[in-house]
């Protein structure tokens, strides 16, 4: 178990993050503790049920840090992934 984003940027290769709003994913993938300054991982895979511009600007940021993003959808399942405009 770690207690921190930056302890899980030591130690995992892929990070699958599923928080209740996007400003704790930013915080957590981007913040200054968050994994992107400390990453030694090349993959996050978020599930990308909030906003959708919000979820665009963490995913630029984590890919110029060089984080692969995977969006997974989780909340609404397909339908809801159907649904998604942005």
């Amino acid at each position: 178990m770690c207690s921190s984003p930056q302890e899980v940027a030591e130690h995992a290769g892929t990070v699958l993050l599923s928080l209740p709003t996007p400003e704790i994913v930013h915080e957590v993938a981007c913040g200054p503790a968050g994994l992107v300054p400390w990453r030694d991982h090349s993959h996050v895979h978020r599930p990308l049920d909030h906003r959708p511009a919000e979820a665009r600007v963490i995913a630029r940021e984590l890919v110029q840090a060089g984080i692969e993003l995977v969006d997974a959808p989780v909340s609404g399942g397909v339908g809801g992934a159907e649904k998604r405009d942005g």
